[in-house]
């Protein structure tokens, strides 16, 4: 009995000794380095989201609350705690930085802000759009008769088929009052466009045939010129 006591020790001790070497060689467990792992901070609600607005002037009164994309161009921006009066002198000021002040809205080049004031809770939305920037078509688009006026940026530009060998143009140029059209009436009438402001026609030539063209002023807005163009082969 004192002999098997003696072998059951050993048998103890063996085991101990195998297991601590088999910990010893284990591969050691690897520790998180928190110092690497990235930072992920959240993008404040509350503050004027500059990167997102453009030529638009922070609004100087009352807190953001919220503000999101909207897509297509548009974005939002939410303010508590302010009042008509404090709305009216923000929109002066921007009358005063060369924006073009109508109502509750403001134009600027390519940017267009619409102003929302809520009494009952004492909230303002500001939407702020923009208008994506378009390229003029290449000649064989359209022909060179129609060129565009320089030192305007263009947007809303769109090219269609208006019928069998025919097409309508549209095209806004940013920034043009009436003096800037009436000049670019005259650089028109230069290479042989006959009319004004209401209406041009001309006849040129496009694809070694005869092209008709027909030009007129849609609309002039905010400081915007917006020209509409039906051009076909002539029969």
């Amino acid at each position: 009995m004192k002999m098997k006591s003696i072998l059951l020790a050993a048998l103890v001790v063996i085991v101990l000794v195998l297991l601590t070497a088999c910990g010893s060689e284990s591969e050691p467990t690897e520790e998180t380095d928190t110092s690497t792992q990235s930072d992920i901070s959240q993008v404040s609600m509350t503050e004027w989201p500059t990167d997102k607005m453009g030529d638009l002037p922070e609004y100087p009164n009352g807190e953001v609350i919220n503000h999101g994309d909207f897509g297509n161009g548009e974005y939002v921006v939410k303010v508590e705690g302010t009042n008509n009066d404090e709305l009216k002198a923000y929109i002066d000021s921007l009358a005063n930085d060369g924006w073009t002040v109508t109502d509750n809205s403001a134009e600027k080049g390519i940017y267009r802000a619409d102003f929302s004031f809520f009494t009952a809770d004492d909230q303002l939305q500001i939407i702020l759009r923009t208008a994506d920037v378009s390229e003029w078509p290449g000649e064989d688009e359209l022909p060179t008769a129609l060129f565009a006026p320089e030192g305007y940026t263009l947007t809303d530009v769109d090219l269609s088929p208006n019928g069998d060998n025919a097409w309508l143009f549209y095209y806004t140029c940013q920034g043009m009052d009436q003096a800037a059209v009436d000049k670019y009436v005259k650089d028109l009438q230069a290479k042989g466009w006959v009319g004004d402001t209401s209406q041009m026609t001309t006849q040129t030539k496009w694809n070694g045939k005869s092209c008709d063209m027909m030009l007129e002023l849609y609309g002039l807005d905010g400081g915007n010129a917006s020209f509409t163009v039906n051009f076909a082969y002539a029969q």
